[in-house]
C-alpha cells in the first residue's frame, strides 16, 4: 500500500469518508457547524484520491470510519490536583482532582490517519492535545512567576557620611505556585493515547518564585532569608498613604552591600514634610503626647524592616522602641517595633552576610511585609518571645524586669561560628496587655 502523509486530520477524515458516501458520511461524523468546512475539504480530497492514493477496500474504509466515529463520541479527560487551581470555582471535581472533560467531536482536528505499512489506522495527535492543554487549561493553574532585575539605580541622600543608596528596579511579580513538568505530562499524554484510556494527568511540580538578576551587579544567589510583617488595620487614610509611600517608594528595591550599614532615614530622607510629599497623621511626642505630624505612620515601615532584619540575623546598630504601646505593632512581633524621627532617631543595621542583600517591600490590604533576599551562609535564627516580667525564662533575665517591658531573645547559630544570643527588651510608659500576643517567625532559611 502506498504510504501517504497529509497534514490536516480533518482533511483525512473527510478523505476516508469519500469512498463510503461523501458528504452524508461526513455529516454523521462531525458537528453540523463543521459540515461546510468539510465539504470544501472533500472537493480537494477527491482530486488527491483519484490521482495519488490507492483506494482502500470497502472493509478497510468501514473499519476506519467506525473507529473515527467512536473517537468522535469520546472525551479526553485532563486532571490536576485541586490545590493547584487559581480558584475553587471549577465545577468538575473528583477525589482531590480538578477534571476537564473535552469532547473529541468538538476537536476532530486531533484525529489523524496513521499508515503503519501493514494497514491504515487512526490515532490522536499528541502535539495538538498538548497545545490545547497549554492554551486552554494551564491559565487556570496557579503558576509560579519570577521577578526580574534589569537595572540598578543610584540615589543621592540628604545625610552626612552617606554618599548614595543603591536600589534595584524590580519588574514583575514573584509568586510561589506550580510549574508544568513538561516531560512527565508529554509522557502521560502518550500513555493515555497508547492505552486508549484518554485520561491525562497534568503533571505539576511545586515551584517557588525567584528573583532573576539581569543587571551588571553580581549580587550572588538571591534567596529568601527572612520575612518581617506588621498590620496597620484601623489606620486613617493619611496614615495608610504614608505607610505605602515609605514601603513602596523608599524601601522596596534597596540594595545593601556586604559589610555596609543601612540607615532607614537614608532611604526615606531626613526631610519628612508635606512639601516632600508626606501627609499629616498622628505621631508620638515628648513620650506620651499624640500630635499631628507630616509622615505619621512611617514607623510602620521601619518596624516592618526591623523585624525582617532581626529574622535575617543582621547586626542591629541603632533601634529604639516607641515610648507608648502601639496596637498597630501588636501582631507579628509584639514588642519588636522601631521608632524613627528625622535628624534624631534612626533604624540602622549592618549586612553581616557574605554577599549583597535586597529588600523587597509591599503593602497588601492592611498588611505590610518586607522580605530580605541574599545568599544563605548556613545561619539559623530563632526569635523566642514575647515574654513578660512574670514569665520570662531565667536565661533572658539579665536584670530585674519591669511590668511594662516586653522581652525577646534572639539566638543565631552558624556551622562555622559560635552561637550568639542577645536579649531584646522594649519598655513602654503606659500599661501593656498582661497576656502576650504570640507569633512564631517563619523559618525560610531551608
Amino acid at each position: 500500500m502506498l504510504k501517504f502523509r497529509l497534514d490536516r486530520a480533518r482533511f483525512l477524515i473527510a478523505l476516508a469518508a469519500i469512498a463510503l458516501g461523501g458528504t452524508s458520511i461526513v455529516a454523521s461524523l462531525v458537528p453540523s457547524n463543521l459540515a461546510e468546512d468539510f465539504n470544501e475539504r472533500i472537493v480537494r480530497a477527491e482530486k488527491v484520491y483519484a490521482s495519488s492514493i490507492i483506494p482502500l477496500s470497502q472493509y478497510e474504509q468501514k473499519l476506519l470510519n467506525t473507529k473515527i466515529n467512536k473517537l468522535l463520541n469520546r472525551e479526553i479527560i485532563f486532571k490536576a490536583p485541586i490545590e493547584s487551581l487559581k480558584d475553587d470555582e471549577l465545577n468538575n471535581k473528583d477525589h482531590g482532582y480538578a477534571i476537564w472533560k473535552i469532547p473529541l467531536k468538538n476537536y476532530p482536528g486531533w484525529i489523524e490517519m496513521k499508515d503503519n505499512w501493514i494497514n491504515v489506522d487512526v490515532q490522536l495527535n499528541p502535539n495538538r492535545i498538548k497545545r490545547f492543554l497549554d492554551g486552554n487549561i494551564m491559565h487556570q493553574i496557579d503558576l509560579s512567576s519570577n521577578a526580574q532585575i534589569f537595572a540598578i539605580s543610584k540615589y543621592e541622600v540628604d545625610m552626612k557620611d552617606v554618599e548614595e543608596l543603591l536600589k534595584a528596579n524590580v519588574y514583575g511579580e514573584m509568586h510561589d505556585g506550580w510549574e508544568l513538568d513538561e516531560e512527565a505530562t508529554n509522557k502521560n499524554i502518550f500513555n493515555a493515547i497508547s492505552d486508549d484510556s484518554l485520561e491525562i494527568e497534568v503533571a505539576l511540580l511545586g515551584s517557588k518564585g525567584e528573583i532573576v538578576n539581569r543587571s551588571n551587579l553580581d549580587m550572588g544567589n538571591l534567596k529568601l532569608l527572612s520575612i518581617g510583617k506588621s498590620d496597620f488595620s484601623g489606620s486613617t487614610s493619611a496614615r495608610v498613604f504614608n505607610v505605602e509611600k515609605a514601603m513602596e517608594e523608599h524601601i522596596n528595591g534597596v540594595i545593601i552591600a556586604p559589610g555596609e550599614t543601612f540607615s532607614f532615614l537614608s532611604a526615606v530622607g531626613n526631610e519628612i514634610e508635606e512639601y516632600t510629599g508626606w501627609k499629616t497623621s498622628l505621631g508620638i511626642f515628648n513620650g506620651t503626647e499624640l500630635k499631628p505630624t507630616p509622615g505619621g505612620g512611617v514607623c510602620q515601615a521601619s518596624t516592618t524592616v526591623y523585624r525582617a532584619a532581626l529574622a535575617a540575623g543582621l547586626t542591629i546598630e541603632e533601634q529604639r522602641n516607641h515610648s507608648l504601646y502601639v496596637t498597630y505593632y501588636k501582631k507579628y512581633g509584639e514588642g519588636l517595633d522601631a521608632t524613627i524621627y528625622p535628624h534624631h532617631q534612626d533604624l540602622r543595621f549592618t549586612n553581616n552576610t557574605p554577599s549583597y542583600i535586597l529588600l523587597l517591600a509591599e503593602v497588601e490590604g492592611n498588611m505590610a511585609e518586607v522580605k530580605v533576599y541574599g545568599t544563605h551562609d548556613g545561619r539559623k535564627v530563632a526569635l523566642n518571645g514575647p515574654y513578660r516580667s512574670h514569665n520570662a525564662p531565667n536565661e533572658v533575665r539579665t536584670r530585674a524586669l519591669q511590668e511594662t517591658e516586653i522581652i525577646w531573645e534572639r539566638r543565631i547559630t552558624h556551622p562555622a561560628k559560635k552561637p550568639q544570643s542577645e536579649v531584646l527588651i522594649s519598655r513602654y510608659y503606659d500599661e501593656i496587655p498582661e497576656i502576650p500576643t504570640y507569633y512564631e517567625f517563619e523559618d525560610v532559611s531551608s
